[in-house]
């Protein structure tokens, strides 16, 4: 095996190996918590990030030289980690950046290492802390925040879950723009990426859409459930084709929205032009007098803006299902 040890100070660097990983268990424990679900479950640690090619794990530590003692990590997500079609397969999206303080810039050493042993690849992170942002700012990444959509469900008089004016709640769509119809089937594919990553996912319950014109399929849309107290949130998590095709699915979300019972469906998103949003029903909840909540694990009214940083290689579109953002976080919360 090639020897990818590093020394830095009085840190030594490598790749998380399965000798390791239940040291950064505990390690996770001392840094998320107890209930995290990186704490606990080694059967998640290993369906998300344990590279079955190379034998370890996609984590980069750092150990103290003199108690060998873990004292920074930084881990990734490739997206071609779950499959070769995805739009986005030369980037890899980071998670759970940490370093402990006095440990001579260590974070930034870790990001280094990270982009020598997995060049040619753009990075990108989702849901910054304030100290990573001024970092991500210092590697001149660019800085921007999702956008967060929302459609109501037409046909719900009272709203439990959501807060929303009610003034606003007649869209006044350009029926024209939606007379072209696109069909929504469920996905019955083996696409590797869509499999892997949703289907096969450990925990949630992805509700994948196959958009069909004509028996020829257009594009792939995935949906996950969020509920609390029996009243529910469909959340778009991830879209892969076209973009313009969404500008005719208005009928086909209030089908769904209808289908599952849910409120509204939420959207994060960022680079899609919003004429092709607005046109199907969609509203930027920036500009919109509503309350949607995020965390349903365990639930919170609190609001939350998702930021990211990208490095030089952007990607085109972002979605809430890049990086870490689908993640479960307290083990126990998974609903």
């Amino acid at each position: 095996m090639t020897n990818l040890q590093e020394e830095s100070g009085n840190n030594i660097i490598n790749f998380c190996f399965e000798k390791d990983i239940y040291d950064l268990m505990s390690y996770f424990k001392i840094i998320l918590g107890n209930n995290h679900i990186l704490s606990n479950d080694l059967s998640f640690i290993k369906w998300q990030y344990f590279n079955k090619t190379l034998n370890r794990y996609n984590f980069i530590i750092s150990k103290n030289k003199e108690n060998k003692t873990i004292n920074g990590v930084i881990g990734y997500i490739p997206n071609n980690f779950y499959g070769e079609y995805c739009e986005k397969k030369d980037y890899i999206w980071l998670s759970n950046w940490y370093a402990e303080k006095n440990t001579g810039a260590l974070g930034i050493k870790l990001i280094d290492y990270l982009k020598r042993h997995e060049h040619n690849c753009g990075i990108g992170a989702i849901n910054l802390t304030k100290e990573a942002e001024i970092i991500y700012k210092m590697l001149k990444y660019k800085i921007g925040k999702l956008n967060k959509y929302f459609i109501v469900n037409e046909n719900i008089k009272e709203f439990k879950l959501i807060k929303y004016n009610e003034k606003n709640k007649n869209l006044n769509l350009d029926e024209k723009n939606n007379l072209k119809k696109y069909c929504f089937k469920k996905y019955n594919g083996d696409i590797s990426f869509i499999h892997k990553k949703y289907v096969t996912h450990p925990y949630y319950n992805y509700f994948v859409y196959q958009i069909e014109n004509n028996k020829n399929i257009l594009a792939y849309i995935i949906f996950r459930i969020s509920c609390y107290k029996s009243n529910c949130l469909l959340r778009l998590v991830d879209f892969i084709g076209d973009i313009e095709i969404l500008s005719k699915c208005y009928y086909e979300f209030q089908n769904l929205l209808n289908f599952y019972n849910c409120e509204a469906m939420e959207f994060y998103c960022y680079g899609i032009d919003e004429k092709y949003l607005f046109k199907c029903g969609f509203k930027n909840a920036e500009y919109e007098n509503i309350f949607i909540p995020y965390h349903f694990e365990p639930y919170s009214e609190n609001d939350v803006i998702l930021n990211f940083a990208v490095s030089g290689k952007n990607p085109k579109y972002i979605f809430k299902g890049d990086g870490d953002r689908e993640r479960p976080g307290i083990l126990k919360e998974v609903q």
